[in-house]
């Protein structure tokens, strides 16, 4: 049942009570005894756990499969902190999807209660967490060097207008991480917990890719369109070709 708003949540494991005993058993307590092999004591191991999960505990809800999946994901993502934070050269890195999907004030408070409220159910608290993960199923740029600041304003509206942002006032990684690191913080996660972004779906844009600002456009979309270097079409397309 992961990433139940989608089609990935056709995989072998049903969001059911027994898929979720499947999942400690069969996945998860597997991957913990293979990390807890004593010839890896002197690797250290980082585990992106678990993307798109938590997030659709937040925004899709209101899909049936989600409101089902959504008590089986935290009560699987708390097991898997759990058997891999026992183990003292791994580091858990929670997904916290990216800032196209949990950029809205309305989405991103939320999310920081989820992931403490996840990792409150394991044995060590917010110490299971040693970290947090962003874009990892999608792509974003780290920085829109020319589209620094979201609520500047062209022909009397902000550029978080665009349609291509839809008031969502994070348009890159960097400032997205920073925000939801004080949201996280302010639910009790430690000052000193780290944030990751992946890149390795951040193509470069290709010719088309700006490199210097236009500031001649006077709407929020010819400017956005002019200056943003995510070249897709639409946000929400996972791929940069």
């Amino acid at each position: 049942g992961r990433d139940c708003a989608a089609l990935a949540s056709n995989g072998e494991l049903p969001a059911t009570s027994a898929g979720l005993a499947t999942y400690k058993s069969d996945y998860i307590d597997p991957i913990a005894a293979i990390l807890a092999d004593s010839k890896y004591a002197n690797i250290r191991i980082v585990a992106f756990v678990e993307p798109d999960s938590l997030p659709n505990a937040v925004t899709n809800t209101s899909k049936p499969a989600c409101a089902t999946a959504t008590p089986l994901y935290e009560q699987g993502v708390a097991y898997a902190l759990t058997k891999l934070h026992a183990i003292s050269n791994v580091y858990n890195y929670l997904d916290i999807a990216h800032s196209g999907w949990l950029g809205w004030s309305s989405n991103m408070g939320p999310s920081a209660q989820e992931f403490a409220k996840v990792a409150k159910m394991t044995t060590a608290g917010t110490a299971s967490v040693d970290g947090f993960v962003s874009n990892t199923a999608n792509t974003t740029p780290t920085t829109e060097p020319f589209l620094p600041n979201s609520t500047m304003q062209v022909g009397g509206q902000p550029l978080d207008s665009a349609n291509f942002y839809q008031w969502n006032p994070y348009f890159e990684e960097k400032a997205y991480n920073e925000a939801m690191y004080s949201q996280l913080v302010g639910q009790g996660f430690p000052s000193s917990v780290g944030m990751l972004i992946d890149t390795s779906r951040n193509g470069w844009g290709g010719p088309n890719r700006p490199t210097a600002l236009n500031s001649s456009p006077t709407t929020p979309d010819t400017y956005v369109a002019a200056n943003k270097v995510d070249r897709r079409a639409f946000r929400g397309n996972w791929c940069n070709q």
